[in-house]
């Protein structure tokens, strides 16, 4: 949809760069650009994968958002996984890796990657990103800083992108075969350049819904990644050395407005089984087809040539 590039448009940037492997995608980009108002201030639209999609000559970026593929899908198992909007590897970090692996080249000093995603045995994941950069850079010593907000743990077990009684047992099997026991909502922040080292850390506790927390993503997580820049890609100050402790406690901020949900993975969405989103995202509100009968009308219209006037 576009989404992360149009509210960086909207609020700090002042042209962006989209990148989608899927076409389609980004025709609901254009389309969403044209609904805001936003369409002047793209400054390209490619197609392909991660940073390979770029011209030669593009970046470096002030920022970088993503919310790349992220549903674990190990030997191609499950069917709700297997879409390319979802499929994100075996352990669901296929792509993330990518995109981190690439940002070096593409940030600025002090630049800023921000992606959402959901990760497998979040405590990890710190050390896989700390990983995913050194690969990158051809060094483990290359320095950038990274926090890693993440929600709750969901037991695997819990994560079911699938369709029938069999196909959930053979999924259960391949989550247990590439080790993975949880899988946490995560927004995380990395910011380039340095000169400390690596320094990947989880920040502080685990929120009991992230995603939907919007007093904390916008008091703490938008504060931690919110440089003025002025051109972001929708793919430093001085530091002191790093604690000893494997966590860097996050910034107060005042608790959720909404009650928590204790339901765990129970949301169901239309032609998704129970399990595959949080128990919040219960469908779309109502009226729902009204707006999306609206809107494709004003994109069949918007692709028709205009009428010429006859004489």
């Amino acid at each position: 949809s576009g989404v992360q590039g149009i509210v960086a448009l909207r609020y700090y940037a002042d042209s962006a760069t989209f990148v989608d492997l899927n076409p389609r995608a980004l025709r609901f980009v254009r389309f969403n650009l044209a609904l805001n108002g936003l369409s002047h201030k793209a400054t390209g639209m490619y197609t392909g994968s991660v940073y390979d999609a770029l011209p030669v000559d593009a970046g470096p970026y002030d920022a970088i958002v993503a919310n790349p593929p992220f549903v674990p899908n190990p030997y191609g198992i499950a069917s709700g996984g297997g879409a390319m909007y979802g499929n994100g590897g075996n352990t669901g970090e296929e792509v993330l890796a990518a995109i981190v692996q690439g940002a070096h080249k593409m940030l600025k000093p002090g630049g800023r990657l921000s992606t959402v995603t959901m990760a497998p045995n979040v405590e990890g994941l710190p050390g896989r990103i700390e990983g995913w950069y050194a690969a990158g850079t051809g060094t483990s010593t290359a320095s950038f800083d990274a926090l890693v907000f993440r929600g709750k743990p969901t037991p695997a077990g819990q994560y079911l992108p699938t369709s029938t009684s069999v196909e959930t047992h053979r999924y259960q099997e391949a989550l247990r075969d590439v080790g993975m026991e949880t899988i946490s909502e995560v927004v995380a922040v990395i910011m380039a350049g340095g000169s400390g080292g690596p320094n990947a850390q989880l920040a502080g506790e685990p929120r009991p819904d992230l995603w939907s927390d919007q007093v904390f993503l916008r008091t703490v997580v938008q504060n931690t990644a919110a440089d003025t820049v002025g051109a972001a890609a929708a793919p430093a100050s001085q530091r002191q050395p790093p604690p000893q402790q494997t966590q860097r406690a996050a910034p107060a901020a005042a608790p959720a407005q909404r009650p928590v949900d204790n339901r765990g993975r129970e949301g169901c969405l239309p032609g998704f089984q129970p399990g595959f989103f949080p128990g919040y995202a219960t469908g779309p509100s109502p009226g729902w087809e009204e707006t999306s009968s609206e809107l494709e009308r004003i994109a069949l219209a918007m692709a028709q040539p205009p009428l010429r006037a006859q004489r």
